[in-house]
């Protein structure tokens, strides 16, 4: 039993803790906000403020342990918002899921004088859970912060169509094009309800995103286009708008060239992105350009340059922790490796690969491998080996529909059908 003596000084303890944490949170608050003016542009906008890189850990302790303090709640997110984009920019969604996750425990009970805050604290979560390659949990976040910006006005429209494009961005990855076409085609109707050229822009992005993901370039690259368009537009028209909006259109340009063959354009647009992003050092976005960066040498046959880039975006999606990221690039680099002739080094670059892809469940993706595998078996003499992991690759696609599983399926079976009459029975 707490005496009254023993109650009295537990509540000095909290006061003066708590005020030990507002005093912090305001003078960071402080120098952010001075570093801002002095910018005189938004403050992520091409660099972040070189004291918030070398406080980081520091910050991400103090928010830690300025949470469960209520007097203390709003200011650190105030803080962790301000914090947030060089948190994503960095890649750095275990360290800082925590923070956010917890604040928004602390804050959404309810009765929160700003929903608008809340929801962008979910957002942050949805962020970091998509990060981690945790579709059903981003999606859930991001549902969240959705429901919290009815009634917020202007702001609070232009967030919920971010989360809706968010939100669609994730069942892209969970091979739901039809809901996500859906929400595109939503936010350019609303859009023209309203005349919104923000809205209208991030629907002609999440266009791209979809169509660049289900393998139609021509379509991917007239609606990247348009959205660069009007990115452009309201950069000029506001001029403390951040650039990376556009140069998300013209990375999608770039890789919608890259599919449809037009390589010496898809080679301008994507440097030219990846110059920029090199600027602000986007670990995650770095990583999916050096890919894009490989995948274009290999298609203009420099396999060299294509492997070197290749290990470079694996190397960036281990170091972030991208699960999905790193299959992706393992894959990457096993076929970039086959085709430089580097066979040996190729085969357990494809393997694992299969067992990452297993691992995540995606069917398309293992049997995709299964069939890199399957080429380089039969091209290293072992028609045997080969036929057994063809059939392999098509059973990894049982029961699943789609364009893209119906034009695998169509050259794995001629594969298998060339293989048949010259193989012993298996």
């Amino acid at each position: 039993m707490i005496s009254a003596e023993q109650r009295t000084r537990i509540n000095t303890l909290v006061n003066v803790l708590s005020r030990v944490y507002v005093n912090a949170l305001d003078y960071w608050l402080g120098r952010v906000r001075i570093a801002r003016e002095d910018s005189r542009q938004p403050l992520w906008q091409n660099t972040i403020p070189s004291f918030l890189e070398e406080h980081w850990e520091y910050l991400v302790h103090l928010l830690k342990q300025a949470t469960p303090f209520p007097d203390a709640q709003n200011k650190a997110a105030d803080l962790a918002l301000l914090l947030d984009p060089l948190m994503q920019q960095k890649a750095r969604y275990r360290q800082w899921l925590p923070v956010v996750r917890g604040l928004v425990v602390a804050l959404d009970d309810g009765t929160a004088d700003a929903p608008l805050k809340v929801a962008r604290l979910w957002a942050s979560v949805g962020q970091c859970y998509r990060g981690l390659g945790d579709a059903a949990r981003a999606t859930q976040a991001f549902s969240i912060a959705n429901q919290l910006t009815g009634g917020q006005g202007e702001a609070g429209i232009d967030l919920r169509h971010q989360l809706l494009q968010q939100k669609a961005g994730m069942r892209v990855w969970q091979e739901r094009y039809d809901e996500a076409l859906h929400t595109a085609h939503q936010l350019l109707t609303a859009s023209i309800s309203v005349g919104d050229l923000f809205t209208a822009a991030l629907g002609h992005t999440l266009l791209a995103f979809v169509q660049i993901q289900s393998y139609h370039p021509q379509q991917a690259f007239e609606q990247a286009q348009q959205a660069y368009v009007l990115w452009r537009h309201i950069e000029r028209l506001e001029k403390d708008t951040s650039a990376l909006h556009s140069l998300q259109a013209l990375h999608y340009m770039g890789e919608a060239c890259r599919m449809n063959q037009r390589l010496r354009l898809a080679h301008y647009y994507l440097q030219r992105v990846y110059e920029h992003v090199a600027e602000i050092d986007d670990q995650s976005w770095l990583a999916r350009l050096e890919q894009s960066l490989g995948s274009l040498a290999l298609e203009e046959g420099r396999s060299p340059e294509a492997i070197q880039h290749i290990e470079a975006a694996r190397e960036l999606f281990q170091r972030i922790n991208d699960s999905q990221g790193v299959a992706g690039a393992t894959h990457a680099l096993g076929v970039a490796l086959y085709r430089a002739g580097e066979t040996a080094q190729a085969e357990p670059m494809l393997l694992e690969a299969v067992q990452q892809w297993q691992a995540m469940n995606r069917r398309l993706e293992t049997a995709n491998a299964r069939y890199a595998l399957g080429k380089l078996y039969r091209g290293a003499g072992r028609p045997v080996k080969a036929l057994e992991t063809y059939r392999a690759a098509l059973q990894a696609m049982e029961h699943a529909s789609g364009h893209h599983y119906d034009q695998l399926r169509r050259n794995l079976r001629e594969e298998i059908d060339s293989l048949n009459g010259h193989t012993a029975p298996t």
